[in-house]
């Protein structure tokens, strides 16, 4: 049941600016509902969604070889 209904956004090839402002928008449209941010392989890209998933006090889980994060619900 975790994974129905969950909203999805691909950050993977985006320029790092262009993810973070994507990504600040994603978050802003879709508060309150599962979430996963697809991030492909780069470490880089893993720690900008962290970061910004931390600004906004958001509880993940991030997989050390996945190429996505999960937003828990909040």
């Amino acid at each position: 049941l975790f994974w129905t209904n969950m909203k999805t956004i691909d950050l993977h090839g985006f320029r790092y600016k262009d993810a973070k402002r994507k990504l600040e928008l994603f978050i802003n449209s879709n508060w309150r509902c599962r979430m996963k941010v697809v991030t492909g392989n780069s470490e880089a890209m893993k720690d900008l969604v962290c970061s910004l998933l931390g600004y906004y006090d958001l509880e993940y889980e991030r997989g050390e070889f996945l190429g996505y994060i999960i937003v828990v619900e909040h």
